[in-house]
């Protein structure tokens, strides 16, 4: 029996036309109303990125336990696993690494869950290397939106069928072992009181696929689901449709339509919007900047712990990876978002430099203070190289 999968979710920009304040008011409202409603009726709310959920923690810790109680339950799925959604094109491997192990490791000590599937609905294009880093963090599979049928490096290697599927598809790394199940939606949300319009009276999928996927829930700013909505969601469901209707996860959707992906997609998911990678020139380079002081900070203050020097100072580096995980975030480093926020990016940019600068500066001048005195007529100078190989540099 063919089946469609309902996620329902709402897409939140802590920033973007709008401050970090107003941005936090619609994550606790949204938390708060979905929680409300899980006490009338059975359906499951998907919500992703570690910074909402740290902050609820800290504003509003009755509400938090209160999802955690409906996690336990089943009724709140932690979605996706990453710190936040962030650009998937200038950021470094590593800072994909970051968002992706931070992130993790923070559901996995709250919720004691460690998602598969990655949801990063809105960014303006993927590079084909995040295959293989998703792969080896513990995803197999992958939710997007962006780029768009039209902007896809189509034709592709499809076995054999008549035309690719541009919404699903296995998506190759470049090292050809690891792959994702990718999933693209045209949409993550839909308007107030019309999720259950967008269930149609028969399977929409003509592909001839039995399983297929419905993200809803009011979005871009906070809502996600309505009483409105699930009411009509419920009528839906008990109407008699010739297919199957169900509240769901996007593991739950890969692991029924796992067999049904058998295309394969061997190009990066390029490109959305480009011209706004030619702005906001001072936020890139800040960001770049900071990855450059962090992973430099981070060389010489494991190297200066393991000679006993001075303990890792692991809060504050971590605290400045994330000032660098929050820069990241799809409209602030490729440059949508208004000059309030682009200013609120420089101050946390800034913030996180000096954090990885003073970390720096402490075990520099521990290991300096443990080299031999100068000879006579010497000039010492003490270099540090964070590349693991010789470097000729000025």
């Amino acid at each position: 029996m063919k089946c469609l999968h309902l996620i329902c979710n709402s897409h939140i920009d802590p920033v973007w036309q709008w401050g970090w304040d107003e941005g936090m008011s619609a994550t606790l409202s949204t938390f708060q109303s979905a929680v409300n409603l899980a006490k009338e009726f059975d359906y499951i709310f998907c919500h992703n990125e570690a910074v909402l959920y740290k902050t609820v923690e800290q504003y509003a810790p009755e509400l938090f336990e209160e999802i955690r109680r409906l996690a336990a339950q089943g009724k709140w799925h932690i979605m996706g696993g990453w710190y936040l959604q962030p650009d998937c094109n200038m950021p470094s491997g590593e800072s994909i690494v970051r968002q992706c192990m931070m992130g993790h490791r923070y559901f996995e000590k709250k919720f004691g869950v460690w998602p598969t599937t990655a949801v990063n609905m809105d960014p303006f294009g993927r590079n084909r290397g995040l295959v293989q880093i998703l792969a080896k963090c513990g995803q197999d599979s992958y939710l997007c939106v962006r780029p768009f049928a039209g902007q896809m490096a189509w034709p592709v290697e499809y076995n054999g069928k008549n035309q690719p599927n541009y919404e699903r598809f296995r998506w190759i790394g470049y090292d050809d072992k690891s792959s994702l199940l990718v999933q693209k939606t045209f949409s993550y949300m839909c308007f107030y009181g019309r999720g259950g319009q967008r269930i149609p009276e028969v399977h929409h999928d003509t592909s001839g696929y039995d399983y297929s996927l419905l993200t809803w829930g009011v979005g871009n700013h906070g809502g996600g689901p309505s009483r409105k909505d699930l009411t009509e969601i419920c009528e839906k469901m008990e109407s008699g449709l010739p297919y199957e209707v169900m509240h769901s996860t996007p593991e739950a959707y890969f692991r029924d339509a796992k067999e049904e992906i058998d295309q394969e997609y061997r190009h990066s998911l390029l490109m959305f919007s480009p011209g706004c990678y030619t702005s906001l020139i001072e936020v890139k380079q800040a960001h770049i900047a900071l990855e450059n002081e962090l992973y430099r900070a981070e060389k010489i203050c494991a190297l200066a712990e393991l000679k006993g020097l001075c303990a890792y100072p692991t809060e504050q580096l971590e605290s400045a990876a994330e000032d660098m995980l929050l820069a990241e975030f799809h409209d602030v480093l490729p440059g949508t978002c208004t000059r309030p926020v682009e200013n609120f990016a420089l101050t946390t940019l800034a913030a996180g430099r000096q954090k990885a600068q003073s970390a720096f500066s402490k075990a520099f001048h521990r290991l300096m203070l443990e080299q031999p005195v100068a000879n006579e007529g010497e000039y010492p100078v003490m270099v540090f190289n964070p590349y693991p190989y010789p470097l000729t540099a000025t």
